[in-house]
């Protein structure tokens, strides 16, 4: 708790927009939480029932005992926000999920989508933290266990268009990509050998390693069935699924009339999903999504690439003048011309046809 006298920092009036006094504030990270202007009692108990709940904070590595679900969830954001033990911010967001079994509530809703997301991020920082092959297959066990509840309860919220909607698809497909990699190592899954390897390299943080194979792989399978790529390229639209039963139940394609996977899709489906998968995982900033972006315009070419030079050269301002050098008479130019555009600008080519500088009657 800390006081200022109005008097003696105008500019935090100001910032603030205090205009009464008292004025109580809560702050937290530096933005107003909550305020009152006056003399209210009401108000105040309101204030400082939120600030208890940060006082939380002070004791959070003693567990979350005894709280709602409203204040779990505040002190796990709060110790998110202070780069606080990935474990003890696990436990906060676990105890919201918690309290709505132990209500009988249903649970669907966003409280609950925002505490299973952050129990998924500090599940992958433990996993990048931790060498243990063994803590390192719980911590992907307990990940792909969340990743079936959020498909199966909060469709909604996954495909929508909110404010951190790319941070959620990014934290969601790297922790498909992460999932899938150890559940193929774990069971002999009928896949593909260069889905594989993506897929490991992936896991083990070789980012561009596995960005390079995926690529491959795409060029391969497109030029193995070259036939199947132009039919998935003619066909008509329809929603593909970004992973093996990756569509949602609610959608038309998840039928049985119009249901097809990955491996029934014409064309290189499964190496274009994977690479979707890859550049949402990353983020469209990422300098491996935009290095991929840029190689997939050429990927596919048959034809070699030769660049294209001009057969003459095209001087400025007409060219040189036939006489006269800058003296002034007949058809001759300035001498600040002839200074940047001499004689020996004026040059025949020599070099082969196609080459650059080449001249017209090489």
């Amino acid at each position: 708790c800390a006081t200022t006298d109005v008097a003696t920092a105008p500019a935090f009036t100001q910032d603030r927009h205090i205009k009464s006094v008292p004025t109580v504030l809560l702050l937290r990270g530096g933005t107003t939480e909550a305020r009152e202007d006056g003399v209210d009692v009401n108000g105040l108990d309101r204030i400082l029932a939120a600030a208890s709940t940060y006082h939380a904070v002070a004791s959070a590595d003693s567990g979350p005992e005894n709280v709602s679900q409203q204040q779990a969830f505040a002190v796990a954001e709060e110790l998110e926000r202070q780069n606080a033990s990935p474990k003890t911010v696990g436990l906060w967001y676990s105890a919201v999920l918690q309290e709505q079994e132990n209500e009988s509530k249903r649970d669907d809703g966003v409280p609950s989508f925002r505490a299973r997301l952050g129990v998924m991020r500090s599940l992958l920082q433990q996993f990048e933290a931790t060498s243990d092959e063994g803590n390192r297959e719980v911590l992907v066990n307990q990940v792909a266990t969340l990743l079936g509840e959020l498909h199966d309860q909060h469709v909604e919220c996954l495909e929508g268009r909110g404010r951190d909607s790319l941070i959620v698809n990014q934290l969601v497909a790297r922790a498909g990509i992460i999932a899938d990699a150890w559940a193929a190592r774990a069971t002999s899954s009928a896949i593909e050998q260069e889905e594989l390897e993506v897929l490991n390299f992936y896991a083990d943080g070789y980012e561009e390693k596995a960005m390079k194979a995926a690529l491959r792989w795409y060029q391969q399978s497109a030029f193995r069935d070259f036939d199947g790529f132009i039919d998935a390229y003619t066909s008509p639209e329809r929603r593909v699924p970004d992973r093996r039963g990756g569509l949602p139940q609610h959608s038309l394609f998840a039928t049985d009339v119009f249901a097809r996977d990955l491996d029934e899709l014409p064309g290189p489906a499964a190496p274009r999903a994977l690479l979707q998968r890859l550049c949402q995982a990353l983020g469209p900033r990422h300098t491996v999504v935009q290095t991929a972006l840029a190689e997939l315009e050429f990927l596919l070419d048959t034809k070699k690439f030769v660049p294209f030079h001009t057969r003459r050269i095209c001087l400025p301002m007409g060219g040189p003048p036939v006489m006269g050098k800058g003296t002034g008479r007949r058809n001759g130019m300035s001498k600040p011309y002839w200074i940047f555009y001499g004689p020996e600008r004026a040059y025949k080519n020599t070099r082969p046809m196609g080459s650059p500088h080449c001249d017209k009657k090489d």
